[in-house]
């Protein structure tokens, strides 16, 4: 990330049909973001998982901070 002090993670799905991920993180703030790095919404961390469903021919990114 160019203006804040995490990291983008981007995930691609190149399949035909949704995939449900998982990462495992130690970090305390994540978040959805777009391509361009505006915020879509806050992701759930639990117990340093999260998990979300990454559609077919998409891309996600996400934002991770400590």
């Amino acid at each position: 990330s160019e203006n804040e002090k995490g990291v983008i993670v981007r995930l691609f799905n190149p399949t035909n049909t949704p995939e449900d991920i998982t990462l495992n993180t130690i970090c305390k703030i994540a978040k959805l973001v777009t391509l361009s790095e505006g915020e879509i919404s806050p992701l759930n961390i639990d117990n340093g998982k999260i998990s979300l469903t990454i559609y077919p021919h998409k891309i996600e990114t996400i934002y991770l901070e400590m």
